[in-house]
Protein backbone atom coordinates (compact mmCIF):
# COMPACT_ATOMS: atom_id res chain seq x y z
CA UNK A 1 0.00 0.00 0.00
CA UNK A 2 1.21 3.60 0.61
CA UNK A 3 4.42 4.28 2.26
CA UNK A 4 2.46 6.32 4.96
CA UNK A 5 1.66 2.76 6.15
CA UNK A 6 4.13 1.43 8.20
CA UNK A 7 3.95 -1.48 9.19
CA UNK A 8 2.38 -2.05 13.23
CA UNK A 9 2.01 -4.90 14.89
CA UNK A 10 -0.55 -5.36 17.76
CA UNK A 11 -0.42 -8.38 20.17
CA UNK A 12 -4.56 -9.00 20.33
CA UNK A 13 -4.81 -12.65 22.59
CA UNK A 14 -2.37 -14.89 20.71
CA UNK A 15 -2.90 -13.52 17.55
CA UNK A 16 -0.57 -10.49 16.14
CA UNK A 17 -2.21 -8.26 13.08
CA UNK A 18 -0.86 -5.94 10.60
CA UNK A 19 -2.46 -3.40 9.02
CA UNK A 20 -0.45 -4.93 5.69
CA UNK A 21 -2.29 -8.08 6.31
CA UNK A 22 -6.05 -6.52 7.19
CA UNK A 23 -5.55 -4.55 3.57
CA UNK A 24 -4.53 -7.39 1.26
CA UNK A 25 -7.20 -9.88 3.06
CA UNK A 26 -9.69 -6.55 3.31
CA UNK A 27 -8.94 -4.31 0.75
CA UNK A 28 -10.99 -5.30 -2.41
CA UNK A 29 -13.95 -6.04 -0.57
CA UNK A 30 -13.90 -2.84 0.99
CA UNK A 31 -12.67 -0.76 -2.35
CA UNK A 32 -16.13 -2.69 -4.22
CA UNK A 33 -18.87 -1.88 -1.26
CA UNK A 34 -17.38 1.85 -1.12
CA UNK A 35 -17.42 2.11 -4.99
CA UNK A 36 -20.68 0.45 -4.76
CA UNK A 37 -22.14 3.82 -3.20
CA UNK A 38 -20.43 6.30 -5.22
CA UNK A 39 -19.82 4.85 -8.65
CA UNK A 40 -16.53 7.02 -9.24
CA UNK A 41 -12.95 4.73 -8.93
CA UNK A 42 -10.68 7.51 -7.95
CA UNK A 43 -13.44 8.45 -4.98
CA UNK A 44 -13.89 4.69 -4.14
CA UNK A 45 -9.74 4.97 -4.03
CA UNK A 46 -9.68 8.00 -1.35
CA UNK A 47 -12.59 6.28 0.90
CA UNK A 48 -10.94 3.38 1.01
CA UNK A 49 -7.33 5.12 1.92
CA UNK A 50 -9.45 7.27 4.24
CA UNK A 51 -11.39 3.88 5.58
CA UNK A 52 -7.90 2.12 6.27
CA UNK A 53 -6.34 5.17 8.05
CA UNK A 54 -9.31 5.22 10.29
CA UNK A 55 -8.82 1.23 10.68
CA UNK A 56 -4.90 1.96 11.50
CA UNK A 57 -5.39 4.54 14.15
CA UNK A 58 -7.83 2.31 15.92
CA UNK A 59 -5.92 -1.20 15.86
CA UNK A 60 -4.98 -0.51 19.41
CA UNK A 61 -8.46 -0.72 20.58
CA UNK A 62 -9.24 -4.66 18.88
CA UNK A 63 -10.47 -6.88 21.41
CA UNK A 64 -10.59 -9.50 19.41
CA UNK A 65 -14.02 -10.59 20.65
CA UNK A 66 -15.37 -10.60 16.86
CA UNK A 67 -13.67 -11.16 13.81
CA UNK A 68 -12.15 -7.90 11.99
CA UNK A 69 -14.42 -8.14 8.98
CA UNK A 70 -16.94 -6.75 11.30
Amino acid sequence: MEDWIRMQEDVVGEMVISIDDIIDQYGEDVWKLVFSYVQQEAVADDLTQDIFIKVYKKMHTYQGSSTIRT
